[in-house]
């Protein structure tokens, strides 16, 4: 536990803070813990074709035709969604792309020693290669668990949307469908 004298002096000391005092500074370092971007509060993360994504988005909102602001604050959600998945579908490719190629490296530079355990070596493809990596690897899992976080994300924002609409155009709007499971019991007699 810290002594009084250093809790006084750490406040102290916190005046004296160097970080960003302007917008633009702010905005900068906000984007420092961004480590792949799939969970950003930014859609575009940095490297991102920015006009790209004005493109992809006027599409996607002329499609969704979103009627006032909170039917547009939902386009804009599946706006990103869609993004997001693009993204992780084009990281996943990346990966696999960078280990492969890293693994016929590998292979050229062992020669005849096997490199995939189990695969004879006129049988090492890309597809192989990449089959295996997705068994010694958890990346994959993390990325398809981003997926499917993103498209419940993804589906939500698109049935509010429908809902919405349906309501404005003066149509009625059938309550959700909530189905409720009882798990209790479900386990007895199984093994453990």
């Amino acid at each position: 536990m810290a002594s009084e004298k250093q809790v006084l002096a750490n406040r102290k000391n916190s005046l004296k803070s160097t970080g960003p005092k302007t917008a633009e500074g702010k905005a900068t370092v906000s984007k420092n813990a961004i480590k792949h971007g799939l969970t950003s509060e930014c859609v575009l993360i940095p490297g991102e074709d920015a006009e790209e994504f004005k493109a992809f988005r006027e599409a996607m909102l002329e499609g969704l035709a979103p009627g006032g602001t909170v039917e547009l604050w939902w386009a804009d959600r599946i706006v990103a969604c869609w993004w997001r998945l693009r993204r992780v579908a084009w990281m996943e490719g990346e990966l696999v792309a960078a280990r492969v190629e890293e693994w016929g490296n590998l292979f050229r530079l062992r020669g005849d020693e096997e490199i995939v355990p189990g695969v004879e070596r006129e049988e090492l493809t890309p597809a192989r290669l990449a089959a295996k990596l997705l068994q010694c690897t958890d990346v994959y899992d993390k990325l398809g668990r981003y997926e499917s976080r993103t498209e419940r994300a993804l589906y939500r924002a698109y049935h509010e949307l429908e809902r919405l609409q349906t309501e404005r155009r003066g149509r009625e709007v059938p309550p959700p469908v909530v189905v409720d499971v009882q798990m209790s019991g479900a386990l007895e007699g199984a093994d453990r």
